[in-house]
């Protein structure tokens, strides 16, 4: 189920796609958290011109743009993989891409999709 994670061109059984949707899942969610948490000290630094900053900070728009960033990468890593060069898996690049601005899960299962797809498919 989790073998052969990090080549791209590999073609992926239904299950294996499920593992590596998964890996995925947990990689973009420790990306995003590391990215909330450096966000948030960042914003919230105490800075002698600007004397002490409290509240709440929204990070939201630095996760979303770190999972649009992960996904859409992913998704291009497995195409030029897979040696695609018709516009189905650009489809699902910028599909990735923006159903990372709806949800993280959602974004990472046309990239799980295009795994099951077998090299120089066309």
């Amino acid at each position: 189920m989790f073998e052969k994670l990090t080549d791209f061109s590999f073609q992926r059984s239904r299950v294996q796609a499920l593992g590596f949707y998964l890996v995925l899942l947990v990689a973009g969610y420790a990306l995003s958290v590391l990215a909330a948490d450096l966000a948030v000290m960042i914003k919230t630094m105490r800075l002698p011109a600007r004397g002490n900053v409290y509240g709440v900070v929204d990070v939201r728009p630095y996760v979303v743009s770190l999972v649009c960033v992960f996904s859409t990468a992913f998704a291009a890593l497995i195409v030029r993989g897979k040696g695609m060069s018709d516009y189905k898996g650009w489809i699902c690049v910028a599909l990735a891409a923006a159903l990372s601005f709806v949800s993280a899960p959602f974004s990472f299962i046309p990239v799980a999709y295009l795994t099951t797809l077998p090299k120089g498919h066309k």
